[in-house]
Formats: structure tokens, sequence, C-alpha cells
């Protein structure tokens, strides 16, 4: 459940040996995948809800449907929102039975920090509370 304790050392911490699945192949997706890399992860596909996507690929990485999560065993994978709307892709994924996610646009200070643009993306403001 994505909340204010969602930050990158949780998900660092959620992640260990497990096979990390991006979802939405948004324009962030080379800064995530450069900051997995430092940190000796990668993504293993991305999976977007835009079918003309599924089979291409974003900086290399695979793209496909939702409906390849369905494949994944619980507990070896985590799922990290690439987008801007994670609360709606929390609740899709939610729908499908998943509940460990994080997203990348809640990690407000490690986004101000590499590109200066994070200070107005808060918590509570994208949640609305």
């Amino acid at each position: 459940m994505l909340s204010e304790q969602s930050t990158f050392e949780a998900f660092l911490e959620a992640a260990k040996g497990k096979r990390v699945v991006g979802f939405a192949a948004a324009l962030a997706v080379n800064e995530i995948s450069a900051l997995l890399s430092e940190h000796g992860m990668k993504f293993e596909y991305i999976v977007d809800n835009d079918m003309w996507k599924w089979g291409s690929e974003i900086s290399g990485i695979p793209i496909c449907s939702p409906g390849k999560l369905y494949d994944e065993k619980p507990g070896e994978f985590v799922v990290l929102i690439c987008n801007q709307r994670p609360f709606e892709v929390e609740t899709q994924l939610n729908t499908m039975g998943i509940k460990e996610c994080y997203a990348y646009f809640l990690w407000v200070e490690l986004i101000y920090r590499r590109t200066g643009r994070g200070s107005t993306i808060i918590y509570r403001m994208v949640k609305g509370a």
C-alpha cells in the first residue's frame, strides 16, 4: 500500500532478492533505470495499460500487458510505479491482488536531489489528503 512510508529505502529493502517490474512506460523510466542500476537492480519488464506499447521496448526493457503480472508468484516481485498517477495504478494493482507496490513519484527528497523538481510532488498533494 502506498503511504508516506513508501520511501526509496523501504523499496530497496522490499526488493532485495526479488524481481522488479515497472508499471507505465513513462519518460521517467530512463532515470529510474539508472537509479536501480546504482543499487544492482534492473527492471525485468514494464507493464503498461496502452496496448499499442505491448511487444515494444523502452530503453531495452520489454513492455507487456498488465495481465503478465498474473504469471508472477506472490512474494517474488515488487512493482515500481513509474507514472505520475500512482494511486490510480495502485487501485488497479490491488484489484489484481497485488499489494506490494511502490511509486517513484512519491520519493520527494530523492527526486528533488536528482532533478530539482521534487519539491512540488508531495504525498498529500498527490493523494488529495
